[in-house]
């Protein structure tokens, strides 16, 4: 499950959160813009409503401020008018590579275990 919130203004430098649980994993990904980019910070907790606290206590998002795609049929041709027909479907990130992209990029040296932080790779013939 993902889910993402876009903040009114700008705290510490993060315009968009994306909440992730991934088996028994729950992360939040930071990022500077909206755009579909690397997000810049992330931090793992154990559950949704510990992320879901750490957000509304340290960047005031409340519940309803999170957009969460359910179902395409229901809420987003309720709420985005998508139909089912607009949908593209995406494979999940491969190994190492970012969970919050669609491209596969990854940390350059990731999969070495020498993460170079904020430098990227984007795999080609994969």
């Amino acid at each position: 499950m993902r889910k993402y919130a876009i903040l009114n203004n700008k705290i510490n430098n993060v315009e968009k959160i994306m909440l992730y649980k991934k088996n028994d994993d729950v992360y939040l990904f930071f990022y500077d813009s909206d755009i579909d980019s690397p997000g810049f910070a992330d931090k793992c907790v154990n559950t949704i409503s510990d992320a879901e606290e750490i957000c509304l206590e340290e960047f005031n998002v409340q519940l309803t401020d999170w957009i969460l795609i359910k179902d395409p049929l229901e809420d987003c041709l309720e709420e985005f008018n998508v139909q089912l027909t607009d949908w593209i479907l995406i494979k999940d990130p491969l190994e190492d590579c970012q969970d919050d992209l669609i491209s596969p990029i990854r940390v350059k040296g990731r999969n070495l275990k020498q993460p170079k932080w904020g430098e990227y790779e984007i795999l080609v013939n994969n």
